[in-house]
């Protein structure tokens, strides 16, 4: 299994992160750990998703809890 972790403090509003959040395909323009991403469905418990960090191997990972209202709002596990 493996982990991440990562933090920041922000004066953004919960439902402006929300949204950056929920919007998956747009990853890569916030977050430079991500270079591609390709997602095989909606926001959603159970949805996999394909992540390739820049100049790494793709990782593919599968989203296994979302909680609205928190931050980050999900949760991820490695789809190997």
């Amino acid at each position: 299994m493996c982990e991440y972790e990562y933090s920041l403090e922000t004066s953004a509003d919960r439902g402006s992160l929300w949204r950056h959040w929920a919007d998956m395909a747009a990853w890569p323009q916030w977050n430079d750990g991500i270079e591609t991403i390709d997602v095989d469905g909606p926001f959603a418990v159970g949805t996999t998703f394909t992540m390739t960090p820049p100049g790494d191997q793709p990782i593919r990972m599968r989203l296994v809890e979302i909680e609205p209202g928190t931050m980050p709002p999900t949760s991820f596990q490695c789809a190997m």
